[in-house]
């Protein structure tokens, strides 16, 4: 169903007609350009802030928008103008009658490896294209990939990647973008590059493919965790699955280039795949040996991604202790289920004065930059705690907050 505008007319030209969608960074109107007669989408972006905050946005927002108006590509969003009105920017740009991926998956089911190694060719140009303009696009998901009428896919929504400020978390450490597709230097607050980019290419694949997301947990602080520290569940079989694994990586140096992922892609798509460890790291080699190679690579990789994950895990577990310490300053005090013994009760059976009972934490993250400090998260709150050698000379720096 669509929400009537009432005839709203915006910059004395386009008369806004049907609400199309509405998310976190504006709302999508379909509207009709009454000086060339032709129907248009036009997006309402919602900077955040106000002041010099907001201003601040909205030339980023110019900056990046202005970049993305200038790529001619078969799979980038015509933008066809910029305007200032009533307090706020407006995009205005062709309109994709088709619906997105996502919309495409939930009525139709899941690509074959095939149709996804298509698509995904098809966002990769986008996507090189965008790159060679000099932006980022920092909110590819399948939701913002749209289809035309030839089954053709459109890269979509670029308010976020100017609003974002070229980070994964705001000034107030809130998270701006889809968590689960988010690469992980973005949610360390890392500067972010055309490999973060690709990292949401390969959460999209696998969805499509799949209909999972690697690291889906439910709410945003265990998706964030997973997505920063703990190795991607990539239900997809074969050669896309192997180039999907790459693209996961948690180093944006270890990702696969563009040029790679190119020719990895469009072997899938040719129906012809080859060893994908071959195509991305090293030369080809014969078939049989390759495949105890790539198999011995992938098993090394997992290895290391989860020794990686607990290793945080361990360090997260020495923290876990602070918390009773410090719940006496009003955060519920939460023991992380998957660290065996770390809710063991006090031997006395007692409760720290002033703390309530453990049962559960939701989750624990380093502050990325700051030895010893953790956000913990518990509920709806969250506090900062820094954390010494012992646990005596533990310390709440923040918190608790909603």
């Amino acid at each position: 169903m669509f929400e009537s505008a009432g005839g709203r007319v915006v910059a004395d030209r386009y008369v806004l007609a049907d609400r199309l969608g509405s998310g976190g960074m504006g709302t999508v109107w379909r509207a009709w350009d009454h000086l060339l007669q032709r129907t248009v989408a036009v997006k309402e972006l919602h900077a955040a802030g106000g002041g010099y905050e907001q201003q601040a946005s909205m030339r980023r927002v110019l900056s990046e928008a202005r970049a993305i108006a200038r790529v001619t590509h078969a799979h980038v969003i015509d933008i066809y103008d910029l305007v200032e009105f009533d307090g706020g920017l407006w995009i205005v740009m062709e309109l994709v009658p088709g619906g997105s991926l996502s919309e495409r998956v939930r009525s139709s089911g899941l690509l074959s490896p095939v149709e996804t190694a298509r698509v995904g060719l098809e966002v990769l140009s986008a996507l090189e294209a965008v790159h060679a303009a000099g932006a980022l696009h920092r909110d590819v998901k399948p939701a913002n990939v749209l289809l035309r009428e030839d089954g053709s896919s459109v890269l979509t929504d670029f308010g976020i990647a100017a609003l974002s400020g070229h980070t994964g978390l705001t000034g107030t450490g809130g998270v701006v973008g889809s968590a689960e597709y988010m690469a992980p230097e973005r949610l360390r607050n890392q500067p972010a590059g055309p490999a973060s980019d690709l990292f949401s290419l390969g959460v999209t694949l696998c969805f499509l493919a799949s209909g999972q997301t690697p690291f889906a947990r439910g709410d945003l602080t265990a998706t964030s965790f997973a997505v920063a520290f703990e190795p991607p569940s990539v239900h997809v079989r074969g050669p896309l699955g192997d180039v999907i694994e790459q693209l996961l990586d948690k180093d944006p140096a270890e990702r696969p280039s563009s040029a790679q992922l190119t020719d990895a892609l469009q072997s899938i798509a040719d129906g012809v795949p080859r060893a994908v460890q071959a195509t991305l790291r090293q030369p080809v080699q014969p078939a049989r040996a390759d495949r105890r190679r790539t198999a011995t690579a992938r098993a090394d990789r997992r290895r290391t991604a989860t020794a990686g994950a607990n290793r945080h895990r361990t360090a997260i577990t020495g923290a876990i202790a602070v918390v009773v310490l410090l719940a006496g300053a009003g955060v519920t005090a939460y023991v992380a289920g998957d660290d065996s013994g770390s809710g063991s009760p006090d031997p006395t059976g007692q409760t720290p004065t002033g703390a309530p009972a453990v049962s559960r934490m939701d989750a624990v993250m380093p502050v990325p930059g700051v030895q010893g400090r953790f956000w913990f998260f518990s509920g709806g709150e969250y506090m900062v705690a820094e954390v010494g050698a012992d646990p005596a000379s533990a310390r709440r720096v923040s918190g608790p907050a909603p």
